[in-house]
């Protein structure tokens, strides 16, 4: 039985030794027919890859953005036996995702993405960029119009939810909390409404155990990027995890997408859209029942992570900068006053309140390598050749950290997003947080609009403060699919001149 299992070993390291040289080979062997060179590669060993080469794979960004000092912004690596090139600065970001966008325009799969999606049913976060792809682009969008992106009805909606955040607060009466959940909630009702034709209170143990699914999501980012580790007992128990939410979270969704079929809500619709934009050739395809529930999967959480990450970032900056926060204040009070609530529309009116954002937007990239792209066919990037069929990742983290493109990046300094006088915005597009191209993400408009009225109606009703008896809250940096803050506590104190 011994020498049995012994052969079995040497067969599957054998078998995988020989795979990652065929691997190589076609990266490297394809390179020698172009006339220019492939991107330097970071050491790497067979089966491992370059794992052992990386000092902290939960921060791999970093590390690529410091090797592309030596060796120029574009770089590969070996994840296991798959070859990955890197884009860092965002100059080469947008000389590949923008100057080439059809070439980066596709999506690779790999071992989670294969679990998350075991049909291949590529919803529209992985789905590989083809006519089908732009037909359920351009549906979503035209959906999300219908719900009002873009228009009041959007506004009027994303305030009714931060009402009931405001009374929440209130509530809690200057005490010190953790906002996360109370965050969560408003965001994930906001889409909610759009995709379901409901909301959920605070209390309701559905939406707590969604929101828990979520944080699993988030946490299996190492697996994503280095699937082997699924062989160690540690990784193995968080991958039985990871397959068990994404049962739990497919009940989810059939519960109340079946709840909801009297109601005008997002799938609904996305049928509909579905029905008029197919033709003859491809009407049973298109108006495929579990690829338009992968879409509602995918906004779910995309509809939800995006703006509340973001606002407990922000609020972690706020208590810390209180004069940065009083500008606000000031400027909020001064174009909104103190009897309505702020619109989209002031924000032209409010550089201060905007700064503040791109610069929180860009000293915590939410998802610093974005999701990767698979390339569509051979291209140059900066004198490096890349080979269709790649997959790349856009080191988003290097656009918004570099200190030759930034004057000392790692402190929080809105008025890089200030002129002179502070009456403009500047440097706008210097911050990718939503990436770029055909597969930048497709809810950034909601994004934006949610966390500008967010933000500003916020400050005008309340200061937010460390916990009593502290001078600052103290966070640390939680890596997975996306950075998150530790667990903290804030105070909210009710600014009392405010008469709504």
């Amino acid at each position: 039985m011994l020498t049995a299992a012994v052969y079995v070993i040497a067969f599957i390291v054998s078998y995988a030794v020989l795979k990652w040289f065929r691997k190589r080979w076609e990266h490297h062997g394809s390179a020698k027919t172009s006339q220019h060179p492939p991107p330097p590669c970071l050491p790497y060993l067979p089966i491992v890859g370059s794992l052992p080469f990386i000092p902290n794979p939960k921060k791999f960004f970093i590390h690529m953005m410091t090797e592309s000092k030596k060796l120029g912004n574009v770089i590969a690596f070996y994840m296991g036996s798959q070859y990955i090139v890197v884009l860092n600065g965002r100059k080469t970001i947008e000389k590949a995702l923008v100057g080439k966008s059809l070439t980066f325009a596709s999506r690779p799969s790999n071992f989670i993405f294969r679990l998350y999606n075991p049909n291949h049913k590529g919803g529209i976060l992985q789905h590989p960029f083809n006519e089908k792809f732009r037909k359920y682009h351009k549906m979503c969008l035209n959906v999300l119009k219908n719900f009002g992106l873009g228009q009041t009805h959007m506004e009027s909606r994303i305030t009714s939810e931060l009402e009931h955040f405001l009374q929440k607060i209130k509530l809690k009466e200057g005490k010190s909390f953790n906002p996360e959940r109370e965050l969560q909630l408003t965001f994930f009702n906001v889409i909610s409404s759009i995709l379901f034709g409901k909301r959920w209170s605070s209390e309701d143990p559905e939406f707590h155990n969604v929101m828990k699914l979520g944080d699993v999501f988030v946490r299996s980012y190492i697996l994503t990027f280095f699937p082997f580790l699924r062989f160690f007992p540690y990784f193995r128990g968080q991958l039985k995890l990871l397959v068990d939410s994404f049962r739990t979270f497919n009940m989810f969704l059939e519960r109340n997408l079946r709840s909801a079929t009297d109601e005008e809500t997002f799938y609904k619709q996305l049928i509909e859209e579905a029905q008029k934009t197919s033709d003859e050739s491809d009407s049973a395809s298109l108006v495929d029942d579990e690829q338009l529930r992968m879409i509602v999967r995918d906004m779910t959480f995309g509809g939800t992570e995006t703006a509340s990450t973001t606002m407990r970032w922000l609020l972690v900056y706020m208590a810390n900068y209180q004069d940065v926060q009083e500008q606000m204040k000031e400027e909020v009070h001064r174009v909104v006053g103190l009897d309505r609530f702020p619109s989209y529309d002031d924000k032209s009116k409010m550089p201060i309140t905007e700064a503040c954002i791109l610069e929180v937007m860009r000293i915590r990239t939410l998802a610093p390598t974005s999701l990767p792209h698979l390339t569509l066919n051979d291209c140059v990037i900066d004198g490096k050749y890349i080979r269709g069929g790649t997959t790349v990742l856009p080191n988003l983290y290097s656009a918004h950290m570099d200190p030759q493109a930034w004057n000392e990046p790692e402190k929080f300094k809105v008025e890089r997003f200030l002129s002179n006088d502070q009456r403009e915005v500047i440097n706008r597009n210097l911050v990718i947080p939503f990436s770029l191209g055909k597969r930048s993400c497709l809810g950034e408009p909601l994004a934006r609009v949610e966390l500008f009225l967010s933000v500003s109606t916020l400050i005008q009703h309340f200061q937010v403060l460390p916990p009593e008896g502290e001078e600052e809250v103290l966070v640390k940096e939680v890596f997975g699919t996306t950075v998150t803050p530790s667990p903290y506590k804030i105070r909210l104190v009710e600014r009392t001149e405010v008469k709504l």
